[in-house]
C-alpha cells in the first residue's frame, strides 16, 4: 500500500511541474481536455437551476383555460388576445389559453385521439380546464359523463334566460344519458345484392355509394341526437349544461364550426367560472378580433391527425 502511495505522489508531482512550465493557453487546453466532460454538467445544471427559477418567479397565474375542441381554422392565439382585452385582464400577471387545436374522433382509437382524451381528463381533474366547446357528438358523451356543470349554478334565472331556446339539457334521470349507437354505421345498411364481396380477406367491402349513404345516415341520426337535447318537457328530470352556439355573434362571423353544430360548457370542475361566463357573452355578443380569428390554427377530418392550414 505505501508503494501505490508514493507512486501517487509522484505523478502528482510531475503534472504540477508539467503545468508550472505551460503557457496560459496550454493550460487551457489541459483543463478542457481533462475536465470539459465535468464543466459542461456543471454548467447544464447552472442553466437548470436558473431556468426553474426563473420560471418560477415570472411564472403567471391561468385566469382562463377553454378548449374549442374539433373547431376548424381558429386562432387560438388572436382569440385569447381579444378575450383578455374583453375582460381587462393583466396579461403580464395572468395567463389566458385559448386551445383550438385540439381535435377528438370518438370513433378512432390511435395514440392522438387517446392523448387528447387523458390531456382533457387531467386538465379537469387540475381544476385548470374552464370550457369546452365542440360538436354535438363529443360534447353529448362528456355531458353524459358528468364533465359540465348545471348552468344553474353559474348564471342567475335572469341570465340563463337570455339563452332560452338554446340551451343543451341533459336528463339526469336516464340510466344512460347519450348512446353511442348514433355514431356507429348501421351494418344493416349493407346488404348481400349491393355489397362487393372482397374475397382475399373474407369480407363484405362496401361500395362508395353506400359508403356516401352510411355517412348522411350516420350525420342525421346525431343531428337528430343533438336537436334531442333541446327539449326539457321529454325529460324526467332535465338539467341544462350547455348552451347551443349556432345563434352566437363570433361563431356567424367566423364560421369555426362548418356544420353548425357546437356546444359550449362549463367544465363542473372550473375555477373561473367567472371568467367561462364572460366567455359565453364575449363569443354571444361579439364577432371576436378585429382582424379576424381564423388562420393559423388546424384543419381537420375525422380519423385523420390535424394538418396545419397554410
Amino acid at each position: 500500500m505505501p508503494k501505490f502511495t508514493s507512486v501517487n505522489s509522484e505523478i502528482k508531482e510531475a503534472q504540477k511541474k508539467a503545468l508550472k512550465e505551460m503557457t496560459p493557453k496550454q493550460k487551457l487546453a489541459y483543463f478542457w481536455e481533462y475536465y470539459k466532460v465535468h464543466t459542461l454538467v456543471s454548467i447544464g445544471a447552472v442553466i437548470l437551476i436558473t431556468w426553474i427559477a426563473h420560471d418560477f418567479i415570472t411564472a403567471r397565474e391561468s385566469a382562463f383555460y377553454a378548449i374549442m375542441l374539433n373547431s376548424y381554422n381558429l386562432n387560438g392565439e388572436a382569440i385569447g388576445n381579444d378575450f383578455s382585452e374583453y375582460i381587462e385582464l393583466d396579461t403580464e400577471e395572468y395567463l389566458c389559453y385559448i386551445d383550438t387545436t385540439s381535435v377528438l374522433d370518438p370513433n378512432d382509437y390511435t395514440e392522438y385521439n387517446m392523448a387528447t382524451s387523458q390531456k382533457i381528463m387531467a386538465l379537469a381533474q387540475t381544476g385548470d380546464l374552464d370550457t369546452i366547446i365542440s360538436d354535438g357528438n363529443i360534447f353529448g358523451q362528456y355531458a353524459g359523463g358528468g364533465f359540465f356543470g348545471d348552468l344553474r349554478t353559474f348564471f342567475s334565472e335572469e341570465e340563463l334566460a337570455a339563452y332560452q331556446g338554446h340551451l343543451y339539457y341533459i336528463d339526469m334521470a336516464a340510466d344512460n344519458v347519450t348512446s353511442d349507437d348514433s355514431t356507429v354505421a348501421d351494418e344493416s345498411t349493407l346488404s348481400d345484392d349491393t355489397a362487393t364481396a372482397d374475397t382475399n380477406a373474407g369480407t363484405i367491402t362496401p361500395t362508395e355509394e353506400e359508403l356516401a349513404v352510411m355517412e348522411a345516415e350516420m350525420r342525421a341520426a346525431v343531428a337528430l341526437e343533438l336537436e334531442s337535447h333541446r327539449d326539457p318537457t321529454t325529460m324526467k328530470d332535465p338539467v341544462p349544461v350547455g348552451i347551443y352556439m349556432t345563434e352566437a355573434a363570433f361563431f356567424k362571423a367566423n364560421n369555426g364550426y362548418p356544420q353548425g353544430n357546437a356546444v359550449f360548457g362549463i367544465v363542473l370542475s372550473s375555477m373561473h367560472s367567472d371568467n367561462a361566463r364572460s366567455f359565453l357573452e364575449y363569443l354571444w355578443s361579439t364577432a371576436g378580433p378585429e382582424g379576424g380569428a381564423t388562420g393559423g390554427a388546424y384543419s381537420f377530418l375525422y380519423g385523420q391527425e390535424p394538418q396545419v392550414t397554410e
